[in-house]
């Protein structure tokens, strides 16, 4: 099988890569990368988690006040829809659904 241009290219900007004396700087750097992208994700996920909490807390409350006839269905489900949006979840993000409430 014949390689294509752009095979051969790749090979060639590989082979200089790897007898580079720069090879080290970019390795390097990629770890450097990777490690502060896993601290942002690591705290990304921490910040859903507590949001998530936050949100479950509120839902848990307003359905409390509404077996107690303090709040209706309408008012929890706009509660929650607001709660979600301030909280920058979107569809498919842990936002809650109010199906069984209405």
């Amino acid at each position: 099988m014949a390689l294509t241009s752009d095979e051969i290219l790749f090979s060639e900007i590989y082979h200089s890569l790897i007898h580079s004396q720069s090879l080290e700087t970019l390795l390097s750097l990629d770890d450097t990368y990777c490690a502060e992208v896993q601290k942002l994700l690591s705290e990304r996920d921490k910040n859903i988690a507590n949001i998530e909490k936050r949100l479950e807390h509120i839902v848990l409350a307003d359905v409390y006040m509404l077996l107690r006839g303090y709040h209706t269905a309408v008012f929890i489900s706009a509660r929650i829809s607001s709660l979600s949006v301030d909280n920058g979840l979107k569809h498919g993000q842990g936002q809650l659904s109010t199906d069984g409430l209405i």
